[in-house]
């Protein structure tokens, strides 16, 4: 898989916020809605897909990361299936969002949805314009137009 720049990012964002361009294919697995570039609370810049599980910052390799759901009440449901709480191949543990309790990644772990051909999310429309995929992820709860 190529290097992941920070050109490489500003353009993807841009696409997305200043153009309006539809949603980017994941590199890996190809599905749209997924993935996108991201920027977290810290303001580290990568890019992830949450039907594959491939996460890359800037200018670093890229990793798979395991898909966990944990299974608590307070678990929200996004597109017909349990949220996946992407987690990197080493975490053992990590703190539910919703619920607070300590989670081992063992005991929440779930197949990839790029690995389940059963799984609700390949039913996600895909080739949606910028403003349907707003809609659609909007009605899903996020507010922007991918996963």
């Amino acid at each position: 898989m190529s290097a992941y720049t920070a050109a490489d990012w500003q353009s993807e964002m841009s696409a997305l916020r200043a153009a309006h361009a539809p949603p980017p294919a994941c590199p890996h697995c190809a599905r749209t809605g997924f993935y996108g570039p991201r920027q977290d609370e810290n303001h580290r810049r990568f890019r992830m897909c949450k039907f594959c599980g491939l996460g890359q910052d800037v200018d670093q390799a890229p990793v798979f990361h395991v898909a966990t759901a944990h299974a608590c009440d307070a678990w929200r449901r996004v597109a017909g299936a349990p949220y996946i709480w992407w987690v990197l191949p080493d975490a053992t543990a990590y703190v539910c969002a919703y619920c607070g309790a300590s989670v081992t990644v063992a005991s929440a772990r779930v197949p990839k949805p790029a690995d389940d051909p059963s799984h609700p999310w390949w039913q996600v429309p895909q080739g949606l314009s910028y403003k349907e995929s707003l809609a659609y992820w909007e009605a899903q709860g996020y507010y922007r137009p991918f996963m």
